[in-house]
């Protein structure tokens, strides 16, 4: 009984961080001439410890910027403008985020 007891206990605790753990929720771009800002939704507690660890933007396959934080904007979410002087219409945005314990998204855009 008590090893089924300690044996229970240490799962909930071994499995309790990697449900902390997740990726972001979402990722939405609003593009305007040649800036870019990302918001990438990440409900978190601690945002100085839970955080997107980077979000990366490519252009039609071809990295444009990378942007590594130690930190999170706020509790909820990554807000991270960005200034693409090639953009032009046609183009097709992939923003990549991923949290600094686990999980990544990715998302694509088309610019008007």
């Amino acid at each position: 009984m008590i090893r089924t007891a300690c044996f229970t206990a240490l799962c909930i605790l071994a499995c309790q961080g990697s449900a902390l753990a997740h990726p972001p929720s979402a990722i939405d771009a609003k593009i305007a001439g040649t800036g870019v800002t990302v918001t990438v939704r990440h409900g978190v507690n601690d945002p100085t410890d839970h955080y997107i660890k980077y979000i990366k933007v490519t252009v039609n396959g071809t990295k444009a910027e990378e942007r590594i934080f130690s930190a999170q904007t706020d509790g909820s979410r990554q807000l991270v403008p960005f200034d693409i002087p090639t953009l032009k219409p046609g183009d097709t945005v992939t923003v990549e985020a991923a949290c600094s314990r686990a999980g990544e998204l990715q998302k694509d855009f088309t610019v008007k």
